[in-house]
């Protein structure tokens, strides 16, 4: 019952995310690197190997929720607390909202 829940909230922020025009990208990442949105771009990157995959829907909403009320905002990351590799992966993300 909960993964249909979680399967029809999916489905549901898909059609959000058609309906105001965000491309939506899902990528294997580091289990560390934050999802990003661009309200720029109209793009939202989601990372499939979050180490927390319980979350990842909640993350899809937030992150499309930045898109579709037009948050201008800067990405706010302490990367010294984060190993290289995630660091790399986090560029490689902004890379991605840009393409």
């Amino acid at each position: 019952m909960i993964y249909q829940q979680a399967e029809e909230a999916y489905d549901y922020l898909l059609e959000k995310a058609a309906e105001y025009h965000i491309d939506v990208k899902w990528k294997h990442f580091s289990p560390y690197t934050p999802p990003g949105s661009s309200y720029e771009y109209r793009r939202v990157v989601m990372n499939l190997n979050w180490h927390r995959p319980k979350e990842i829907i909640f993350q899809f909403a937030h992150e499309l929720a930045h898109v579709i009320h037009g948050d201008h905002g800067t990405l706010y990351i302490i990367t010294r607390l984060l190993p290289v590799k995630s660091q790399l992966n986090i560029r490689q993300m902004l890379v991605l909202l840009n393409y």
